[in-house]
């Protein structure tokens, strides 16, 4: 995204998906405006930039936590924890290599129905949102 920027800024036609574009996906406290705005559920979550910020938003909303880091490709560093020590590790382990990355920590509804479903049939991922889960294989 850093040199896409830099090239548009240049002048350089961009061919696909605009800078802009991608950091709205990708900045999850625009992105969570975006859903606020539209009037679009989402499960309970937040942002952190620091282990302390991360276990404040999960003593607010709870466990199990998806805890991702923002602007990655293809769920790179991302993880499910399920207690505080996980979290503060991962969270750390986040920031070790991507330091100053805003982490988007968010609960994952219905964890007993997301780990039924995770072990039955074809179904390989799951991604929750609050009174649906949508599934795909």
């Amino acid at each position: 995204l850093n040199i896409a920027n830099k090239l548009e800024e240049a002048g350089v036609n961009i061919i696909g998906t605009k800078p802009s574009a991608i950091d709205l996906a990708e900045n999850r406290k625009k992105f969570g405006n975006v859903l606020e705005k539209l009037n679009i559920p989402a499960p309970d979550w937040g942002t952190a930039t620091s282990v302390k910020a991360a276990t404040t938003i999960a003593k607010k909303v709870g466990y199990p936590l998806l805890v991702r880091p923002s602007y990655v490709l293809g769920g790179q560093k991302m993880k499910i924890v399920i207690n505080e020590e996980d979290l503060e590790n991962h969270v750390i382990d986040i920031l070790k290599h991507m330091p100053e990355n805003q982490i988007l920590v968010i609960l994952i509804p219905a964890p007993h129905l997301v780990k039924s479903l995770l072990n039955e049939g074809p179904t390989q991922y799951v991604l929750p949102f609050k009174t649906k889960l949508l599934l795909w294989d």
